[in-house]
């Protein structure tokens, strides 16, 4: 099985930042109809400094993270391209984080 870690942040480069129900609806819209089998969703609170976002300056935001097991497939790996392009492109984000890792998963 694989670990993929998406970390979304929800401020955005224009300043209008992703409220709550904006959030909700990207996950029901998007997300989950791609990963119906599961995935956890984790507030956490993030910073990041560097050229990505036009400043040497600290940014600091809300962020979501979420987890999600499932094969490596082909078929895996477009989904989330495709969530990480559209959360990016709907909220004005320079990008969404994710992290790919191989585990065992055992119940």
């Amino acid at each position: 099985m694989i670990e993929t870690k998406l970390l979304f942040g929800l401020a955005s480069a224009d300043g209008s930042g992703v409220s709550e129900q904006e959030w909700e609806g990207f996950l029901a819209r998007e997300v989950t109809p791609r990963f119906p089998d599961g995935l956890t969703v984790i507030a956490a609170y993030g910073q990041v400094k560097g050229e990505a976002h036009g400043s040497t300056q600290v940014v600091r935001e809300g962020m979501r993270l979420v987890l999600i097991y499932h094969p490596d497939t082909p078929e895996a790996a477009a989904k989330l391209a495709e969530i990480r392009r559209l959360f990016s492109e709907r909220f004005h984000q320079w990008g969404v984080l994710q992290v790919t890792n191989a585990v065992r998963v055992t119940l």
